[in-house]
């Protein structure tokens, strides 16, 4: 296939993450236009009410929470991975300081010469009182500060860049 797209979707394991593989999947082969993966956690994440069963056949479960620049920069070069979807909430990756650890991503995919794609899924973290963390983080002044820099910058090194 002449310009084909190879695609990973990088998310956790949601119904929504699986359900949009599975269409973008079939949408690109269906049309030969090239195929996608879905890159998912080992295992149960930091502030995540489960994982589910794997419903997308093209899914991987490759990264864990403090390794994922390094797993999926090397799997998406084995894959050779030509374009890259980032569904990114706060807690994507696990405990939300696991996002220090995006820009090691961001730069390993730019120098594989990946694009990239990130969708924002609601700036501020929910997470489940049973996680030990203070689920208001959003009305702290200092958060949102944080959230509007890292966002901003975010979209400066995307080439594509959503907010839903």
């Amino acid at each position: 296939m002449l310009n084909s797209i190879r695609l990973a979707v990088i998310d956790d394991s949601s119904r929504y993450a699986q359900h949009l593989g599975f269409a973008v999947s079939s949408l690109l082969e269906n049309s030969n236009k090239g195929k996608a993966v879905l890159y998912l956690p080992k295992s149960k994440l930091f502030g995540k009410l489960s994982v589910l069963e794997l419903i997308f056949s093209n899914s991987r479960q490759l990264w864990s929470s403090f390794l994922y620049p390094f797993q999926i920069c090397r799997r998406a070069k084995v894959d050779k991975i030509n374009l890259i979807h980032l569904q990114l909430e706060i807690n994507t990756f696990g405990h939300p300081i696991t996002l220090a650890l995006l820009p090691l991503l961001l730069a390993g995919l730019w120098l594989f010469n990946i694009k990239i794609v990130v969708t924002v899924h609601g700036i501020f973290p929910r997470f489940p009182k049973s996680a030990g963390v203070n689920s208001h983080v959003g009305k702290n002044p200092f958060s949102k500060f944080f959230f509007s820099i890292f966002s901003i910058s975010l979209y400066a090194v995307s080439n594509r860049f959503f907010i839903r």
